[in-house]
């Protein structure tokens, strides 16, 4: 997790009736248990290595970092409370600590849990 060109990510599904916890907390996991709770990573690393970093890998262009131009893809999050909370008895669980999810700079998810995403379209379809 700490190497330099590792990242995080998830290929969790998000429907059927037992899908996997992670699916439904992936990026707060990595938030709040591996770099608030066992401090894997500084919060700021985590944010990149969840952002930044497979952003690059993948090619995305004007994405992943807060900048001039780049898409206004931003998480609202408490990092004293952000958390996982899907078990694999009780996986479809949102997460704690989230208040807002932009993309694109429009609210995507506000008072979590919203799952209905506005403002997205595939990466694949700016190329």
């Amino acid at each position: 997790m700490v190497h330099k060109s590792h990242t995080g990510g998830s290929d969790g599904l998000l429907h059927g009736a037992k899908p996997h916890p992670r699916a439904w907390g992936t990026f707060p996991q990595y938030l709040g248990r591996y770099s608030r709770d066992l401090g894997v990573l500084s919060l700021e690393e985590t944010i990149h290595h969840l952002t930044g970093r497979p952003a690059r890998r993948l090619k995305l262009v004007a994405r992943g970092l807060i900048r001039e131009g780049y898409a206004a893809d931003l998480v609202l999050f408490d990092p004293k409370t952000v958390a996982a909370a899907a078990t694999f008895e009780n996986p479809k669980q949102p997460a704690v600590g989230i208040q807002a999810v932009y993309v694109n700079g429009v609210a995507a998810a506000a008072r979590w849990p919203t799952y209905r995403c506005k403002g997205w379209t595939s990466p694949a379809s700016h190329k």
